[in-house]
């Protein structure tokens, strides 16, 4: 009896969501977010983004790194705990919610 061929296929299979691995209180109106994989700040929408408890949303986000953003607040968010995301950029994991360090 013979051998059938068989051969592998690499690659294919669902690619990861981006997610906020770390969110930091870069200055009192600043927050710097890292995520999981590279980010490109300019598909990000200010509104998508709020800072827990103050409810306050940035104004603006700039690209500080392949995978990190920061966030400029219009008002002080240096009290606030948590940020959550809930946003419809494609491959980022929304909604999420990550602890302010």
């Amino acid at each position: 009896m013979g051998r059938w061929a068989q051969r592998s296929r690499g690659g294919g299979g669902i690619t990861p969501l981006n997610a906020i691995l770390k969110a930091f209180i870069f200055d009192a109106d600043v927050e710097d977010l890292t995520y999981q994989h590279n980010v490109d700040a300019s598909t990000l929408v200010p509104a998508a983004f709020v800072s827990n408890p103050s409810t306050r949303t940035p104004t603006t986000i700039a690209q500080v790194t392949s995978r990190k953003v920061r966030l400029q607040f219009p008002d002080a968010i240096d009290a606030d705990t948590t940020v959550t995301y809930s946003g419809a950029t494609g491959g980022i994991r929304t909604p999420q919610t990550i602890a302010i360090t």
